[in-house]
């Protein structure tokens, strides 16, 4: 899967800069609260969420958990897909 970037015109041209990932800041975020998770980053890399993850936001996969967890499966299914 090829990376988010966004284009920016400077004179003329268009220069591709990559965007940052919920992992990328979520990993910068753990280290700038506490050093020892630098190493654990290093070591695994980032969280990449995008072969298991459905929804488009975290806000939108907190919503659908919690339908879930206080209705039936398929009734969930069904007014989550409204």
């Amino acid at each position: 899967m090829a990376a988010k970037t966004a284009a920016s015109e400077k004179q003329g041209r268009s220069i591709r800069v990559p965007l940052p990932t919920f992992g990328s800041l979520a990993a910068a975020h753990l280290i700038g609260t506490d050093a020892r998770f630098e190493a654990l980053v290093a070591e695994h890399g980032t969280l990449n969420l995008g072969s298991i993850k459905s929804q488009p936001t975290p806000f939108a996969a907190l919503v659908k958990t919690i339908v879930y967890q206080q209705l039936a499966g398929k009734v969930a299914a069904t007014i989550h897909s409204r």
